[in-house]
């Protein structure tokens, strides 16, 4: 009985694996004991506890075999064909031996998601019928399958799996022994998330008993190989012993776990299976080339796994990964039902870059360094815990060019983080880095419950580098912060006390920044974050800007509170950070406060400014309230004061491109507008106030306006201009403009088109307009010029060629006195094809008619031309040089060629002219002569006149470049020519001057001979002195384009050459060169009188030796050597004078010899000390007093020699004899019978004593009587003689 159980077992594992109910049809069919079909439909109902039926029963002969077809289970299961044949010879024997043969078997259901089969009652049902015996002795030897096919769902995997072409072969020995081979060449398995396996199969196995012996089993699963050999005990131990393989494509891998990460490289398993089946024991080798699992690669990797039911380890891992190596060990142990867990690993090199895509698909957005890691890892811990039990970790980064945090940052040289936690108390945590220029350190503790209390600091030697990548701007400058963070690890909070300076963000300078900043539970706040910042207006201290409140939140939305107070802050530097330097000279007081979120903003301002300029505009005031939202700024009120006048409004610009602004305006002067600066014609200075109102609406690709100005006070150059009304307005897609002036009159009508092609249009008409009248008195002394016309033009901004137009002028008019030109029909100057034309147009008045005409190409040819004659009085309009003309000229030129170098030809004749130069004061008559015009070169023939009853004759040439001089070679003649070139000097001269050379260089050489000259110009020692200081060296600016010319002339007069004024009488001698330049001239020579007489201090006294020598050639510098006595009472007193004008001594000396007070007090009261003793502070006032009063001294003398016509009028201090203080004394001299007598009077205003006089006959020039009666009364007389030595 047990060993036909034991058969039936063995016949239900053979039967069960590989379709064994279907064999049950046999015995029931033997059962039977006839062939009949119903009687086996009713057995394999029977057997299966189904509706179940064959579709034809037949018998074979030989071997003698039992058919059926078509044999049908409904609904799992269907055979094509079953063949049960018997062995003959078994029949003999009397055991029936059977091989049994199915042809396309097909098994079709599911399993449901609680893990049962949906024919699971038809297999426990056949299982029970094969645990009946057999009534006859039976044994199966041999089981065979052919064209199998499967197809299961199973609902627990989404799965489902299609077998087709199974084969399988089952030997029956006698006893538990079987041998079994199976195989499938398409095994298809579909996922539910779309993922479809492609394999195959193949298996050996032999059954001893409770022992399998696996021999061979292999697949190969999309690429994949798998396979296995080994024994397994079905006994009550259960020993285990196989050896097992994988190796593939890792993508392959990951599709049949399920995963859906990218892979690549190939993985190898090699390992065993050992223990028993109660308690198995994996172990295997693991190798890994160039894997990869999503952003995770391993170039290489070797390790060995085990797993049992107490734990999972890794253990000898060695990878190449990263870029870099790294090797280590980690197990994960559960033996009393906790988890335990230690891990060690030890890495180097490994490349930031490469672990880079990692950290971000684990944390999106963490900046990757980059360079590499190498360190050290040791933690153990429990499951569940957030913290491991002990461990220790050492990371060291090295950095390399371009290690960078954040894009264009200093590159992060080394950085290193040590992280020790013991088995017991807090861990300990320390970090440092070091970039370029700068270093961070922190220190602290980690608690096993997660507090955090780490401290640490930050400094950067220069900010510059960091902003480059964070900013738009450069900045500069060193800054340190202190830092604190502390909190959970998983709810940190940082706080950090920031400090910064001097520095600069942009061009603009910063004095320092300082504040503390808290992040803690996604709230940062600031707390006093203050900068201050230098304002760039003189004598203003430094600008102050204090933020203080927090942002909210680190996900959207993120809620703003911050307040801006601004204190004397410079716009123009805020401005310069973050957009540009802009022309603002302003110091601004304010606040602003942000709140609400990014989709929710909600602003309010105001900024308040005081005196300052914008723009280049003066203000006196200004302030602004604003308001901020997501959709527009609102200024809702906006006020700046100008001298008076002021400009209020609000308005509105929308972050859609709208806008709305409604601006009055009121008194503006318009000499402070800065706009309007510099449209003073020919220095006309603009006078009165603007007024008005500025309205707009629209968009900014599409704007609107409304703007109306007006002015009723208007005035140009003192007169009196307007009343103004202008508007300018937008019309569609123009822009209009229309303006009316009253005085002058004159309308404009312009329009501009903004949209598509910007064409323009404009019209003017004006009427009797007086321009000169308009420029102030300069202008107005040149006449009177009136202009009527009315014009046209209209062109494309964006096409110059169709730029056309018409200018029509009925009336030109000038005039002088009575003198009048005006034209003579329309003068038409009409543009067009990028030509300004100019039509023939005539002009005449008295003594004259001329006629001009002329074509300009805009940047190209001209060809103009004038030609008549004309009233030398047009020349007072022409130029301000000249103060008067008359007489005429005729002339004719014409421009061709390029307007940047054109060529001229005409020429001028005149005859009989006068002119009257403002720079000369005498008057040139009977100008005339030709000066021709040809192209490159005037030529410049028999020009003469008469100029201070002598003649002058220029001739010569000058060559052009263009329009201006090139070079010049002109000669001049003057004879007889007297001059006044200053003062009460008067010259007669004969001159022979050369102007050649160069435009840039030219040269002015010649000879100017000095035939006879007088200068009778008062000269004060101290107002000339004080007049030489102020002059010495300082440039002529008023010498033009000739200041450039070079001087080469020599200037000498031997004869009738006198000085005779109030220091000097005498004749003298000149031999001059003039040099250096007409701006900047020099002179080198002799000035030399050897004879005549200086006064000084009321004393005359005869010169022995005069002389002025000029040695600098690169200014005028004279350097004075004279000598003079004088006889005083019975002194002979000498007087030596030597130096230059800012440097000279004066010496006194008499014989017999007196000290130099002794000489001052005899030449000042005729005394010496000791006959005035008590009275020396009389003497030193009187000089004192002579000295302080010396300019207005010289104007009064000045005036009373004229008036009077005397020759000598002086006023000096002095100490008379009879009063210790100092009494003014009167001097007077005149010439008589023909400079042949000079009579000398002197008295002291207030007494009738210490009067002198002073008589001197001439009687030959070697020869001089002199008669005087002196200060005490005393009269004498002498006789003189001169004598000159050659």
């Amino acid at each position: 009985m047990g060993e036909t159980l034991m058969r039936s077992r063995l016949r239900v594992l053979c039967f069960v694996s590989l379709a064994l109910f279907l064999s049950g049809a046999f015995f029931v069919l033997l059962r039977l004991s006839a062939a009949v079909q119903p009687f086996v439909n009713a057995e394999i109902e029977k057997a299966f506890g189904v509706p179940a039926g064959a579709g034809r029963v037949s018998f074979g002969v030989f071997p003698p075999a039992l058919v059926i077809e078509d044999l049908a289970v409904p609904p799992h299961m269907s055979v094509s064909r079953v063949r049960f044949s018997v062995s003959p010879a078994s029949v003999v024997a009397g055991e029936l031996i059977l091989a049994v043969d199915l042809e396309k078997p097909a098994l079709g259901g599911r399993r449901n998601k609680e893990g049962v089969l949906s024919w699971q009652g038809v297999q426990d049902r056949f299982v029970s019928y094969l645990r009946v015996p057999p009534p006859i002795p039976l044994r199966v030897a041999r089981v065979s399958i052919r064209a199998g096919r499967a197809d299961l769902v199973d609902e627990l995997t989404g799965a489902r799996v299609q077998v087709d072409g199974l084969t399988s072969s089952i030997g029956f020995g006698r006893g538990d022994e079987a041998s079994i081979t199976a195989g499938s060449p398409s095994v298809r398995v579909d996922f539910s998330d779309g993922r479809t396996i492609l394999g195959r199969s193949e298996a050996a196995l032999q059954v001893a008993g409770r022992d399998v012996f696996i021999k061979k089993a292999a697949a190969v699963v999309d690429g994949m190989d798998f396979s296995g050999a080994g024994n397994v005990s079905l006994s009550s131990e259960g020993e285990i012993d196989l050896s097992w393989r994988a190796r593939g494509p890792i993508e392959k891998a990951l599709v049949l776990a399920g995963r859906t990460e990218d892979g690549g490289g190939l993985f190898e398993l090699d390992g065993k299976i050992t223990g028993t089946l109660a308690a198995p024991l994996v172990r295997a080798g693991l190798a890994v080339t160039e894997g990869r699992i999503g952003p995770f690669r391993v170039e290489r990797f070797s390790g060995e796994i085990s797993a049992s039911r107490k734990g999972l380890s890794v253990g000898r891992g060695e990878a190449a990964l990263f870029g870099g190596r790294a090797r280590g060990s980690a197990e994960i142990a559960w033996p009393d039902g906790r988890v335990r867990y230690a891990a060690e690993a030890v890495f180097e090199s490994l490349r930031t870059e490469q672990i880079g895509p990692l950290f971000r698909r684990l944390n999106g957005g963490v900046p990757i360094v980059s360079g590499s890691v190498s360190g050290r890892v040791d933690l153990k811990g429990d499951g569940g815990e957030p913290w491991p039990r002990e461990g220790s970790a050492d990371v060291e980064f090295l950095g390399e060019k371009g290690s960078s945090l954040f894009p264009r940052t200093p590159a992060v040289r080394k950085a290193r983080m040590t992280v020790t936690l013991p088995r017991e108390g807090a861990g300990s945590v320390s970090a440092e880095a070091e970039t370029e220029g700068g270093r961070i350190d922190l220190k602290g503790q980690v608690a096993r419950s997660g507090e955090i209390d780490l401290a640490g600091s930050a400094a950067v030697e220069d900010i510059g580098p960091w902003f480059a990548g964070l900013a738009t701007r450069p900045a500069a400058g060193a800054a340190r912060a202190e830092m604190k963070l502390d909190g959970r690890i998983d709810r940190p909070s940082l706080e950090m006390t920031i400090k910064a300076g001097p520095g600069r963000y942009a061009s603009v300078p910063v004095s320092s920044l300082e504040g503390r900043v808290r992040w803690e539970e996604g709230r940062l706040t600031l707390d006093d974050v203050t900068a201050l910042m230098p304002s760039r207006r003189p004598g203003v201290s430094d600008g102050r800007f204090d933020l203080k409140g927090s942002i909210l939140g680190i996900e959207k939305p993120v809620r703003f509170d911050l307040l801006l107070t601004v204190a004397q802050g410079d716009p123009r530097s805020v401005t310069a950070m973050f957009h540009r330097d802009l022309p603002i000279e302003l110091t601004a007081d304010g606040s602003f406060r942000l709140t609400g979120t990014a989709a929710a903003l909600s602003g309010r301002g105001t900024l308040r400014s005081g005196p300052g300029e914008a723009y280049g505009q003066p203000l006196s005031a200004a302030q602004v309230a604003f308001s901020l939202s997501n959709t527009e700024i609102r200024f809702d009120r906006a006020t700046a004061r100008l001298n008076g006048g002021q400009a209020e409004g609000s308005g509105r610009i929308g972050f859609d491109g709208s806008y709305e602004a409604d601006l009055n305006l009121a008194s503006l002067p318009v000499s402070k507008l800065s706009f309007l600066k510099g449209v003073d014609p020919a220095g006309a200075r603009m006078e009165g106030s603007l007024g008005g109102r500025v309205r707009g609406k629209g968009t900014f690709p599409a704007p609107g306006v409304d703007a109306e100005i007006v002015s009723s006070d208007l005035s140009l150059g003192g007169r009196a201009a307007g009343p103004l009304r202008a508007r300018l307005f937008t019309e569609g897609r123009s822009v209009v403009l229309k303006a009316d002036m009253k005085e002058p009159a004159v309308q404009l009508d312009a329009s501009l088109a903004w949209a598509g092609s910007r064409k323009w249009a404009a019209r003017l008409a004006f009427e009797n307009v007086q321009p000169l009248t308009y420029l102030g008195p300069g202008w107005q002394e040149k006449g009177v010029a009136r202009l009527s016309g009315a014009g046209q033009i209209q062109g494309d901004l964006d096409d110059p060629r169709l730029l056309k137009g018409e200018v029509r002028l009925h009336a030109v008019e000038a005039s002088i006195g009575d003198f009048r030109v005006a034209n003579q029909g329309n003068v038409v100057l009409s543009l067009k094809e990028k030509t300004v034309t100019i039509g023939q147009a005539s002009f005449a008045g008295p003594s004259t008619s001329f006629n001009a005409r002329g074509r300009w190409e805009i940047g190209g040819a001209v060809d103009a031309g004038i030609e008549g004659h004309a009233d030398l009085r047009l020349l007072k309009i022409v130029t301000g040089e000249v103060e008067d003309a008359s007489g005429a000229a005729s002339f004719s030129a014409s421009l061709s060629g390029e307007a940047s170098s054109p060529a001229v030809r005409g020429s001028i004749r005149g005859a009989g002219g006068t002119l009257r130069l403002k720079s000369i004061p005498q008057r040139i008559s009977s100008l005339g002569g030709e000066i021709h015009f040809a192209p490159g070169r005037v030529l410049i023939e028999g020009v003469k006149g008469e100029v201070g009853g002598g003649t002058v004759a220029v001739d010569g040439s000058v060559s052009l470049a263009g329009l201006k001089p090139a070079s010049f070679a002109v000669v001049a003649r003057a004879r007889g020519v007297t001059i006044r070139p200053w003062g009460e000097a008067a010259v007669k001269s004969n001159a022979d001057l050369v102007l050649g050379g160069a435009a840039a260089r030219p040269l002015l050489s010649g000879e100017v001979r000095l035939l006879s000259g007088r200068y009778r110009e008062r000269f004060d020692w101290k107002t000339k002195l004080a007049e030489f200081r102020r002059r010495a060296d300082r440039p002529r600016a008023e010498a033009g384009w000739l200041g450039k010319a070079a001087l080469a002339v020599r200037i000498v007069g031997r004869e009738n050459l006198w000085i005779d004024n109030n220091v000097l009488r005498a004749p003298v001698v000149v031999d001059l060169g003039l040099g250096g330049t007409a701006a900047r001239p020099g002179l080198v020579g002799r000035v030399e009188a050897r004879e005549g007489t200086i006064l000084f201090r009321s004393r005359e006294f005869r010169i022995v030796n005069a002389a002025v020598e000029f040695v600098d050639p690169r200014r005028i510098q004279p350097v004075m050597d004279v000598r003079a006595e004088a006889r005083i009472q019975s002194y002979v007193v000498e007087m030596s004078l030597m130096g230059t004008l800012d440097r000279f001594s004066l010496a006194l000396n008499s014989s017999p010899p007196l000290s130099e007070f002794d000489i001052l007090s005899l030449l000042t009261v005729g005394q010496v000390p000791k006959t005035i003793a008590g009275r020396e502070t009389g003497v030193a006032a009187g000089e004192a007093v002579s000295f302080l009063t010396g300019r207005m001294q010289d104007v009064v003398e000045e005036r009373v020699r004229r008036i009077a016509g005397i020759d000598r009028f002086q006023i000096d201090p002095y100490a008379t004899t009879s009063s210790l203080a100092g009494a003014p004394r009167v001097t007077v001299g005149k010439r008589l019978l023909g400079d042949r007598l000079y009579v000398t009077y002197s008295a002291s205003i207030g007494t009738s004593e210490e009067q002198i006089i002073l008589l001197e006959y001439r009687l030959t020039d070697q020869i001089y009587l002199v008669g005087e009666r002196d200060e005490t009364g005393q009269v004498g007389g002498d006789v003189r003689f001169r004598f000159r030595f050659k």
